[in-house]
């Protein structure tokens, strides 16, 4: 579901079988192409929209795909629904209003009626906040402002500035590897066991190792594309990220579930 913040109208809805880091990621590419970007896209910790909860890696594709489009990502709180009230408010009357009345039983049946009630919310139903005035969001509010449309060239690297300074903190392998969004790094084969720090380098575009608060080597960060690309062309290639997330997001699950048999 996709609210506007300012009018509350509700501007995008997709009902899919089973929603995951591709298929979000699909729906926020469809929404920016329809809408434009706004300067920021607010939502929760759900691991579909930001990888790991922890902040152990890098950000998630769609949160660096956000941040190459000019995008903020606002990503909430764990335990504050109310910081997204508008979302969390629509999703009650979506419940109450429209679900538990048609009580679909097909995925058709349940994008019809929610076709039918996307239409009714935003054109008939009376909204009691206080920018709709007891009137639908469409007639408080019948002309949304004009966002910026989606760049057609776009530097895939641009999210890097996000995290400059972050750190990670990592124990070194018994091969003198660590482990950052996936790729290996090698430290010093000496120093396994021992717990090493790198800090992003967003200028240099490379880790800066730390042992002890003192720098005792760089590494240039893998992944990293270099050049700019056509819109299309990044597009898929963090659609292909997502795709990956979401295969080790189930292998995770898997794991936790045979551990705890």
């Amino acid at each position: 579901m996709r609210v506007d913040a300012g009018t509350s109208l509700l501007l995008h809805a997709q009902a899919h079988e089973d929603f995951h880091a591709e298929t979000a990621f699909q729906a926020v590419v469809t929404f920016l192409r329809r809408y434009g970007c706004p300067s920021i896209l607010t939502f929760d910790r759900d691991p579909r929209w930001v990888g790991s909860a922890t902040a152990r890696d890098f950000p998630s594709a769609l949160c660096q795909f956000l941040l190459c489009v000019g995008v903020q990502p606002n990503v909430l709180p764990p335990r504050h629904p109310e910081l997204n009230c508008y979302v969390e408010r629509y999703h009650r009357t979506y419940k109450e209003e429209c679900l538990f009345v048609h009580r679909p039983g097909t995925l058709e049946e349940v994008r019809n009626v929610t076709e039918t009630f996307e239409h009714f919310y935003n054109t008939q139903r009376p909204h009691q906040g206080r920018s709709c005035d007891n009137r639908p969001p469409s007639q408080a509010h019948p002309v949304l402002p004009t966002l910026p449309a989606l760049p057609t060239v776009v530097d895939p690297d641009a999210w890097l500035q996000a995290v400059h300074g972050r750190t990670y903190a990592r124990r070194v392998k018994s091969d003198g590897r660590v482990s950052v969004d996936g790729a290996d790094y090698y430290i010093k084969q000496a120093l396994a066991g021992q717990l090493i720090t790198l800090c992003v380098n967003a200028a240099e575009r490379c880790f800066e190792v730390l042992q002890h608060e003192s720098i005792i080597k760089r590494l240039p960060i893998k992944g990293l594309q270099g050049q700019r690309m056509p819109l299309d062309d990044y597009i898929a290639l963090m659609q292909e990220r997502a795709r990956s997330e979401e295969r080790q997001r189930l292998i995770h699950l898997r794991r936790r579930h045979l551990q705890a048999r």
